[in-house]
Parts: structure tokens; sequence; C-alpha cells
């Protein structure tokens, strides 16, 4: 008995004298396990206040530079979103902060095209857009690494893959993004048989098969110039990807298959004579009518795209600004 309570006392001497960790052990307390500094969530996050619910059901996970992630969390959290630390099973959408993608952001990227999730992989230009509107924008190229299959039907149901919206009226942001991609595909091989242009070109005559029923229902107000085939010169980018929103074919040089030529508003008359003549020797060689070839300005273009029709093109105010006739205009 004596050794006992001398064992007795000892225990709870050394009870007093141990740190809270080792007092819990001692009573059969499980510990609370910390989490490491590199997986918590900002305090600053954490108090940050819901102030819409565009990103309502997005789980984010975002990447990048260290000093650029607290920034776009927070937009996240405003807008609904939720914000994790690492990958897991619920994330959504992974957003990558800096302007290329770094290590990271690639080696996920390549996860999910062998089906290592279903995540769609983003820009902070995203985030961005999503919060200067406050609601959920569409997904189109310019904001994309990688997107899941469902998404990318979305997407080529709306848009081309130089992010041509079929819809909506091109914009100056817009144009510089689309030609960016441009050059980017073509840089990546834009010549091989599943090109975007060989894509094109495929659809291009599909269109041109169509019944004539098929083609008149298919003739919405953002197809109105479908069965235009236009020259434009080189230089004018954004006259080329303003017809082509309507459902025009551009082409780099006239041909005897051009059905117009689209100009800038400046063109001398000379520049529009030689461009007539060239029709007429086109249409002549290959032995059709040397008429029914219109030769406008933009601001034909632009009409068409205020009324949402095609309209005539040889009406009499003048498409030029030197006023040509009705004759200059159709030939």
């Amino acid at each position: 008995l004596s050794a006992n309570k001398r064992r007795a006392e000892e225990i709870a001497a050394s009870r007093a004298s141990a740190g809270p960790a080792a007092k819990k052990r001692a009573a059969g307390v499980a510990p609370t396990v910390g989490v490491p500094w590199h997986l918590k969530l900002s305090a600053d996050l954490a108090n940050t206040a819901v102030e819409c619910y565009a990103l309502d059901g997005v789980v984010a996970v975002v990447k990048g530079t260290l000093s650029r992630r607290p920034g776009v969390e927070t937009q996240i959290k405003r807008l609904g979103g939720k914000v994790h630390k690492n990958m897991t099973s619920l994330t959504t959408h992974l957003v990558d902060v800096d302007e290329a993608p770094g290590a990271e952001v690639l080696a996920e990227v390549e996860r999910a095209r062998r089906g290592g999730g279903s995540f769609e992989v983003v820009t902070a230009a995203w985030v961005d857009e999503c919060s200067r509107v406050h609601a959920r924008v569409t997904l189109e190229p310019r904001y994309v690494r990688h997107v899941s299959e469902a998404t990318r039907e979305q997407i080529e149901a709306i848009m081309d893959e130089w992010g041509d919206n079929y819809t909506i009226a091109a914009d100056p942001e817009s144009l510089v993004d689309s030609m960016r991609l441009v050059r980017e595909q073509r840089s990546a091989g834009g010549n091989c048989g599943d090109s975007p242009l060989a894509r094109e070109a495929h659809v291009a005559d599909a269109l041109r098969d169509l019944d004539d029923e098929t083609a008149v229902a298919l003739r919405t107000r953002y197809a109105m110039l479908r069965g235009v085939v236009a020259y434009v010169p080189r230089g004018s980018v954004a006259l080329r990807l303003r017809l082509r929103l309507l459902g025009a074919q551009t082409v780099d040089e006239p041909s005897a298959d051009s059905t117009h030529a689209v100009l800038s508003a400046s063109t001398s008359a000379d520049e529009r004579q030689r461009l007539r003549d060239k029709f007429t020797e086109d249409r002549v060689r290959d032995g059709r009518p040397s008429c029914g070839r219109h030769i406008v300005s933009d601001r034909w273009l632009a009409e068409c795209e205020r009324r949402g029709q095609r309209e005539p093109e040889a009406q009499e105010d003048a498409w030029f600004g030197d006023r040509v006739g009705i004759r200059d205009r159709a030939l």
C-alpha cells in the first residue's frame, strides 16, 4: 500500500508540471491536429462577405504567383464561390493567375486531358470579368487553358475556335483576343488537315450544299450575309471578322466566285475602277455574266448590322466618300 501511494503521488506531481498536451494525453483525450500553415485559408478570406451568388457552385483552386492569389481568391468568395487550397474531387475550376501557365498548372492540364478530372482550367481574366458584371460569364477561348468535353461542346455551339461569337458583335477587345488565338493556333500547326481553316472550309462546303428551303431557314439576323463571298483587303482584319459574324465568307483576292467587294469608305474611285475591271476580266474568262458584283464600303456593312437585315447594295445613298452613283456599286 505504501509503494502504491508513493507511485500515485509521483504521477500526480508529474501531471502538475506537464503542459496542456501532456495532460490531455494522460487523461485519454485525443490531441487536436492543427492545419499546416500552407493549407490554411487567410483570415481575410474567411471573413470576406458574399456580395452575390454569380459563382454559386464553383469550387476553385487558385494557382500561380503567390502574391497574386489572395486578390483572385477574395473575388471568388465575394461572388459566392468556394476556395480550396488543394485539388480534390470536388474541384470545379482551377484558376491560373499568371499570364503564361507555370509547371504546376501545366501538370494539372495534362492530368485533366488524361481523364484525371472534369474541372475547368481558366485564367484570372474570367474571374475579373465575372466580378465586373456580377454574373457568371460564359467560358470562351480567351478565358480557358483547358475545358471538359461538355464545356467544349457548349463553347463550339456559340463560337468558333478563334473566339468569334455567332450572336454578339465583336468589340476591340474580342478582336485582339481572336487574333491572338489565330496566331497561337497557326504557330502550333495550323496547316495540318485538322486545322481550323480546314474545318471551316468543310463547313462552308456543307452550307453550299444545302437546299434552298433549309438555307432560308438558317438565315437568322446573325446569318443575314450567308451566301455572300466578299473580297476584303488583307489589312482589314476587323472588317473580315464582322462579315464572318454575319455569315459571309471572305477571300483574300477578287475572283469569279466573289459576289462583293467590301472596302474602306475612303477608297478612291480609281481603285474601285481597277477592281471593277478585274471582276469583269475574271467573269468573262470563266464565261459568266459580268453583272451581279457589288462594290460597297464598310458603311453598307454598318447599315446591315444596325437594321439587322441585308440592306440593298444599290441604294441611293452613296457608300463612299465621293457619293458615287448606283452603277459604281452594282456591276
